[in-house]
């Protein structure tokens, strides 16, 4: 399931207490839409990632 979208964020309170970080310690936040074999939207994600513990390495494709 390829990410559609991503942003640097800072961690919130809520979100800090979760992961065990500090608020407005650095973060990645990553949209995700994942669709069925007919096109139709089945799982709309929002994940946020710790920027001291995750890499993340784009490969990027050109559809024709």
């Amino acid at each position: 399931m390829p990410i559609k979208n991503s942003k640097q964020s800072y961690w919130k309170k809520g979100l800090s207490d979760l992961l065990e970080t500090s608020p407005g310690q650095p973060a990645f936040l990553a949209h995700t839409v994942a669709y069925s074999m007919d096109g139709y939207p089945i799982l709309y994600d929002n994940s946020h990632y710790r920027a001291d513990k995750y890499t993340f390495h784009n490969i990027l494709q050109r559809e024709h």
